[in-house]
């Protein structure tokens, strides 16, 4: 996976921490380990945080978010709207991304309350300087209604279902390019939808995987796959 990343910047590599990650520093040596000589580079990844199990010290949480994103490393909440933190881990964490949870996708367009959260979130994203994701697309339709309200990107089954490692690899490199008779890459347009979406690749880890020295994970680890994301078009801008 280095050399893909390593040729391709845009790409990025998501890893899902849990509560217990922001106990103590050892997230923030495990980083370094691993990717201080990687070829992917600390401005690939990004950490994810989810909001629906509750951080035991604020504080502290900050001051290890503050770490890895002095790193380079971009920090996202994952599960917006589900959980514990709300509007406080916005306030206090300093996330880079918030991506609205699956459950108020599903309703989109159907539920005027649905509606009105999502065009809120996008609003206080926008305000705070934050990207936005949206997770759990299925449907053209859902891309379209997410489009009028401002979302820069979204992940779900309409643009790939999770996949294991050798499969990620093989979409990513459909999406970034093909390779010629000596091997290279050679970039080219977007198979898939184009026009509609602009489809990039994002390899995610769940905290159970063995990427860092803590390998206990919280309850409902999301399995390691790929999310692929819309971009919204006129946007160049990876959330």
């Amino acid at each position: 996976m280095g050399p893909l990343y390593s040729e391709h910047p845009d790409l990025k590599l998501s890893i899902n921490l849990f509560a217990g990650h922001f106990n103590d520093r050892r997230i923030i040596d495990d980083i370094k380990e691993i990717y201080g000589n990687s070829a992917i580079a600390y401005q690939q990844l990004v950490v994810e945080v989810t909001e629906r199990m509750p951080l035991e010290d604020l504080e502290l949480a900050r001051k290890l978010i503050a770490e890895i994103q002095a790193l380079g490393v971009r920090v996202a909440l994952d599960d917006v709207g589900t959980g514990h933190g709300g509007m406080a881990y916005l306030q206090k964490l300093g996330i880079d991304i918030i991506k609205i949870d699956k459950m108020f996708i599903d309703a989109i367009g159907t539920d005027d309350s649905s509606t009105t959260i999502v065009d809120s979130m996008v609003e206080l994203a926008d305000n705070l300087g934050m990207g936005i994701i949206a997770e759990g697309v299925e449907k053209v339709e859902q891309v379209e209604r997410l489009r009028e309200l401002g979302v820069t990107a979204a992940q779900g089954y309409l643009f790939a279902p999770p996949l294991p490692g050798k499969l990620y690899i093989e979409l990513a490199q459909a999406l970034t390019g093909e390779r010629d008779e000596t091997g290279s890459l050679q970039k080219r347009p977007d198979p898939l939808r184009a026009g509609l979406w602009d489809l990039r690749a994002s390899f995610a880890v769940p905290p159970c995987c063995g990427l860092c020295s803590r390998p206990e994970a919280g309850p409902g680890c999301p399995p390691t796959g790929v999310a692929t994301a819309w971009i919204h078009p006129g946007r160049s801008q990876w959330p």
